[in-house]
């Protein structure tokens, strides 16, 4: 299987798509439950999502290149 269709890990996706945000902010923000796949509570920073999956972060859409703010 190629890693496209794989996927990358959530935390993965986040911080490239939002290079501010550091990993360590990244894995935070899934360990305490902000961050969403496609509706449901990602269930690990190191799950994998495809550029189709819907990323939200404490209800804010993580579009592909799109800065992240988390206050």
């Amino acid at each position: 299987m190629s890693n496209a269709l794989a996927g990358t890990p959530v935390c993965d996706a986040l911080v490239e798509q939002n290079p501010h945000v550091g990993r360590a902010q990244a894995v935070a923000l899934v360990m305490e439950g902000l961050v969403l796949v496609n509706g449901r509570p990602a269930r690990h920073p190191a799950q994998l999502v495809r550029p189709t999956d819907k990323v939200t972060v404490a209800g804010f859409l993580v579009p592909s290149r799109t800065r992240l703010v988390v206050e």
